[in-house]
């Protein structure tokens, strides 16, 4: 069977998405030529938050979650990566090196759950040092210990967003965001008052042209109206193994943007420490999938094993015992993200037609959809614990 493809409008869409979001590091580099970093970080989730509350209802999480995403995101990610870009580090690198959130995510979830790192996320994360070393090593007059060290700092505080929205189980970024930014603004204007001081406030905000404004909104329309709309959109009618990869060509379209439009230069160190930080990206995203997608072809070619039949795959005596605990693992994950993309789907249709409902319906709609998705989650946790004692069965009988 073929593998799945993205509609050619969507893969447009998909690529327009992490073009904006990779050109927008030559766009920060923009508005701080006349805003202090920290200002600018604060308009950006202001004009996020203001207009945006009042179009989207509130995420039904926990007010803990969004206020923990929006210090993380505003004043760890942002706040610091603005600082790091006020001089301390290009452009490019920085829309490099920020991708290192993926290894703190990684190793975030499995501090948290207790899992052992496997060896190709070892090699990966080696990959991804040694790039960072390249960097370090070749640090100039644009490109400091400093900065990297505050945009890794950065990275770090964006894994922890991410384990922050994971836990609050949200489905819609776009409005998590928006009410994560109204816990994001205030701390960042607070430290932009104690830090920067007024004299530079006032003076940024005098200087600031009609490119500086263009700049502090397109934060918030490109990038997080237009965004994490289309991101959460493609999302919700594709497999995320379809639509993530995608992200991996936002430090392209970085530093690709950052040598065309400000003539940041690119020498072979540049160009070495990319491959070597990209290659350690993709072996970290994708290739828990590329062994799923053996495990499964390989399960195929076993003579008598059904395709959808999980209880009999694991009883038959023919498949060897790794290939099993593979082979299920690679379920399991299947079926979560099918229940994930139906969950999505059921939000995005509601979503339709809520401008119709009455707020009594639609909140009535939203907690029938609640009870439905605790049930779903509910069936699939006892499968799964149906599985997993059959499988407990079998490996004792294999043992014995």
């Amino acid at each position: 069977m073929d593998a799945p493809l993205l509609p050619f409008r969507h893969f447009l869409l998909g690529l327009a998405v992490v073009a904006v979001w990779g050109t927008n590091f030559v766009v920060i580099h923009e508005g701080l030529k006349h805003l202090p970093p920290l200002l600018f970080a604060a308009l950006r989730f202001l004009f996020a938050a203001l207009p945006g509350i009042l179009l989207f209802p509130r995420p039904r999480v926990p007010w803990s979650h969004l206020a923990a995403y929006g210090v993380l995101i505003g004043t760890g990610q942002f706040g610091l990566l603005f600082i790091a870009m006020n001089g301390l580090i290009s452009p490019g690198l920085a829309s490099l090196v920020i991708q290192s959130q993926v290894f703190f995510t990684i190793a975030l979830a499995m501090r948290l759950s207790g899992e052992t790192i496997r060896p190709f996320q070892w090699v990966a994360l080696g990959l991804g040092l040694a790039g960072l070393g390249v960097i370090l090593t070749h640090t100039d007059g644009t490109t400091t210990p400093l900065g990297l060290a505050l945009v890794l700092v950065a990275a770090l505080s964006w894994a922890g967003g991410n384990i922050v929205a994971r836990h609050s189980r949200v489905t819609n970024m776009l409005p998590y965001v928006i009410w994560g930014s109204v816990f994001s603004a205030p701390p960042l204007f607070a430290l932009s008052f104690m830090l920067e001081g007024w004299d530079a406030i006032r003076a940024g905000l005098a200087q600031a042209d009609a490119v500086t404004w263009a700049a502090v909104l397109w934060q918030t329309v490109g990038n997080t109206m237009f965004g994490y709309a289309a991101w959460g959109w493609l999302l919700s009618r594709h497999p995320a193994a379809l639509v993530t990869p995608m992200a991996l060509l936002v430090p392209l379209f970085g530093m690709g943007a950052s040598a065309l439009l400000l003539g940041e230069p690119l020498p072979m160190w540049k160009i070495a420490a990319a491959l070597l930080v990209m290659s350690g990206l993709v072996l970290g995203l994708l290739y828990p999938r590329w062994q799923r997608r053996l495990t499964k072809k390989g399960a195929a070619g076993v003579p008598g094993a059904p395709d959808r039949c999980f209880g009999k795959l694991l009883s038959d005596d023919r498949l060897d015992l790794r290939l099993r605990a593979l082979l299920g693992e690679a379920l399991r994950e299947e079926r979560r993200e099918i229940d994930r993309v139906d969950h999505q789907r059921r939000e995005a249709g509601i979503a339709r037609h809520v401008g119709d409902d009455l707020p009594r319906e639609r909140e009535q709609k939203a907690r029938a959809l609640d009870e439905e998705d605790r049930q779903h989650v509910l069936l699939r946790e006892a499968l799964e614990a149906e599985h997993a004692a059959v499988f407990e069965f079998h490996v004792k009988q294999r043992v014995g």
